[in-house]
């Protein structure tokens, strides 16, 4: 199913589903554990070809085998939504329409046990990734994040649960929205994420990778002065990128010094 060739892909994934069809408990399990690193990021990730085959084979399974996928399910759906913002076009369609496949098998697997030909490190995983599964249908499962910094701000209840629901969403490498009335807070939520995956970055010894905050020309200086007004410049440092075209190149060479670099849609 990892061919580079889409006919053969395809060709292979149908036969792969209908195989697994015909012998689920001896079938299902290690191609789960084949494919499930496959559909995330890392070195088995690493080729377009074989994100499309394994997202193609599991939009297959889910067509073949129906509600006797439910037990299953949790395994695939976590991996799916990963690739569902995948930098290949179709592959995040694929991803997208087998996730909106399997969603509503997932109420057949609330309560159950895995299946027993599942391997241990998988049912662990299916119980890990069923209770961020519950978390993502009701947020007040959600349990508070805790900053690793000292911010100068006490947190109210709805923006700590706003950064609850941020830190989740970055956790799953997934996309959200803050929708908050104008006052609320939406950028002191945003400047304490920011600044929590600064420092943990940092703290695991990773490249540093400014954030990059896009808004309107007219508040590229309210950014940078409302992150100075939360948190101390060595936790976040943020630039003004702004000025003329001239100026803008020279800044370019010196982002990796920077945190957050904070830009007008204009200058995008």
């Amino acid at each position: 199913a990892m061919y580079a060739d889409a006919a053969v892909r395809v060709t292979a994934c149908k036969a792969i589903a209908t195989i697994a069809n015909a012998y689920p408990d001896r079938v299902i399990s290690p191609l789960l554990e084949y494919i499930v690193p496959r559909l995330e990021d890392g070195e088995a990730a690493a080729e377009t070809a074989t994100r499309a085959g394994s997202v193609g084979l599991a939009s297959e399974l889910t067509a073949r085998l129906g509600s006797a996928l439910a037990p299953y399910c949790v395994l695939l759906l976590v991996p799916l939504m990963g690739r569902m913002s995948d930098p290949d076009l179709n592959i995040r369609g694929a991803a997208t329409k087998a996730f909106a496949s399997l969603v509503p098998l997932l109420p057949l697997a609330r309560g159950t046990t895995p299946p027993e030909e599942l391997t241990q490190k998988q049912k662990e995983r299916s119980t890990k990734d069923g209770e961020f599964l519950e978390a993502l249908l009701d947020n007040s499962k959600i349990e508070d994040f805790k900053l690793p910094f000292k911010c100068s701000r006490t947190l109210r209840p709805y923006q700590q649960d706003g950064v609850n629901w941020l830190a989740f969403l970055r956790r799953f490498k997934l996309h959200g929205a803050l929708a908050d009335d104008m006052g609320l807070g939406k950028t002191l939520q945003s400047t304490c994420i920011l600044a929590a995956t600064t420092i943990e970055r940092k703290q695991a010894g990773k490249k540093n990778l400014p954030h990059l905050v896009i808004c309107p020309t007219t508040l590229v200086g309210h950014w940078a002065y409302e992150i100075s007004q939360y948190v101390d410049s060595d936790v976040l440092r943020p630039l003004e990128y702004q000025g003329a075209p001239g100026d803008r190149v020279a800044m370019q060479k010196h982002f990796s010094k920077y945190d957050v670099v904070i830009m007008s849609y204009e200058s995008v």
